[in-house]
């Protein structure tokens, strides 16, 4: 009974915090009347939320948890992993989305719950005052964000290149470039972002060869898109631009989004010497946002992880060709 007592009072604040998340996503959607004013693509969602959401919770904690430090840092955690989980199970948030923004809502939620504990520690400031900044605090995404909005994005655009060795005849690393017949499931391998949403490849059957040639581009969710060479030199690379597929039953931001783009890619094939190949697959996307730093490192780090896939599915089916 004790342990549920304890357990019971450190949950003290929490629900309060929910409603509060809860009711800052519901108004920052892309639904109007507020899409004009707020949304969760900017700073003063991703940055001053979690931050209130921490303080929110310390400031309501009973009082045996005051003086605690280490609640301060990690109490506003039962929070974040409450509404980071619930957005997913209720479809407010792609998994994709949460995974990315994650680590950053868990730093700031408890940088809001240390200014709580300070705040606590410091005499000169009283319970009124306390109640006050914290309300500012909690008004915060509201008050910056529409200001924020009328800031113009500015465009990052960022490379993302991976590489495989291949031992394997150029021909059969060239033929599996060019064009990619149906994966099955027993080909299929594995990404951790494909845990979080991002759909697996199909196939991208390629209309015909050279400069001008499409491959259509079909993931499992529905998603596809049109990849057009732009360039072509037979056996050593090849580039593709890319662009959403209007035919497609499940618009992804992946491609085409108003945030994010992937705009082009190209494979080339190198020589190493001992007998193997190199096959190196590069992409370039583009970020428009307010954070382009913060989102490029997550973006970069999920499309290397997507790009590793595609290669080592590649690798198979180079050097064990179907008979």
């Amino acid at each position: 009974m004790n342990i549920f007592r304890t357990f019971a009072s450190v949950l003290v604040g929490v629900p309060i915090a929910l409603l509060y998340a809860l009711l800052v996503r519901l108004t920052f959607s892309s639904d109007k009347p507020f899409s004009l004013f707020l949304s969760t693509m900017t700073c003063g969602f991703l940055f001053l939320v979690p931050l209130a959401i921490g303080a929110l919770t310390i400031r309501l904690a009973p009082k045996k948890l005051h003086s605690s430090y280490l609640y301060a840092i990690v109490g506003p955690w039962i929070s974040i992993f409450i509404v980071t989980g619930g957005s997913i199970a209720l479809y407010l948030e792609a998994a994709i989305c949460v995974l990315m923004a994650f680590p950053l809502f868990m730093f700031l939620s408890s940088i809001g719950g240390i200014w709580v504990w300070v705040n606590r520690k410091n005499n000169n400031i009283n319970k009124p005052s306390q109640n006050a900044l914290l309300g500012i605090i909690l008004l915060a995404p509201y008050i910056v964000t529409p200001f924020e909005m009328r800031i113009p994005a500015n465009d990052s655009n960022r490379v993302v290149e991976s590489q495989i060795a291949i031992n394997a005849p150029v021909n059969k690393i060239w033929e599996n470039i060019i064009s990619i017949p149906y994966i099955n499931a027993e080909e299929q391998g594995f990404s951790v972002f494909h845990l979080f949403g991002v759909p697996k490849l199909l196939e991208a059957p390629l209309s015909h060869q050279g400069v001008g040639g499409t491959r259509n581009l079909k993931f499992d969710n529905g998603l596809s898109f049109i990849e057009t060479i732009t360039s072509w030199d037979e056996f050593n690379s090849v580039s593709f631009s890319i662009s959403p597929n209007e035919n497609s039953p499940a618009p992804f931001n992946m491609v085409g989004g108003r945030y994010f783009a992937v705009t082009d890619m190209s494979y080339r094939i190198e020589e190493t010497g001992d007998g193997s190949l190199i096959l190196h697959l590069r992409s370039q996307h583009r970020l428009t946002t307010h954070f382009n730093s913060y989102a490029g490192m997550r973006t970069d780090f999920m499309l290397n992880s997507l790009q590793s896939y595609v290669l080592r599915m590649i690798k198979t089916r180079a050097e064990n060709p179907f008979p």
